[in-house]
């Protein structure tokens, strides 16, 4: 069985039109799930990095085009939490050479906001 958690009830469905979301179950020898994590980690991960992917593709910035998705009520405390972690992370101004990772996301009834920095 495919498990949704983390992608399903996401606050970006209420900006994207027709937002569906679906698996395969498919034995490819690698255990996921509550062996390897729980859902709410590498589900949301997949469903982030297609948002960079429209942003990259819309030639926006991934901060900025995800705060574009958040801009409903329902959004409000995840759209607070990704400004911060760009005001935190310096977004604005990344180290020169360096590119940043950034998103938000409601996982087990709280809001995490992970991003990254690489050369």
């Amino acid at each position: 069985m495919f498990y949704t958690g983390g992608i399903v009830d996401t606050n970006y469905a209420e900006a994207i039109p027709n937002f569906r979301v679906t698996g395969v179950d498919k034995n490819i020898g690698v255990r996921f799930g509550f062996w390897r994590s729980v859902n709410d980690s590498h589900n949301p991960f997949m469903l982030e990095g297609f948002i960079d992917e429209i942003a990259h593709h819309r030639k926006q910035d991934p901060y900025e085009f995800r705060r574009s998705l958040l801009q409903h009520d329902s959004a409000r405390r995840q759209l607070a939490v990704l400004d911060l972690v760009a005001e935190k992370s310096g977004w604005a101004h990344p180290p020169a050479g360096h590119a940043l990772g950034i998103s938000a996301l409601a996982a087990f009834g709280s809001l995490i906001a992970p991003w990254s920095t690489s050369r």
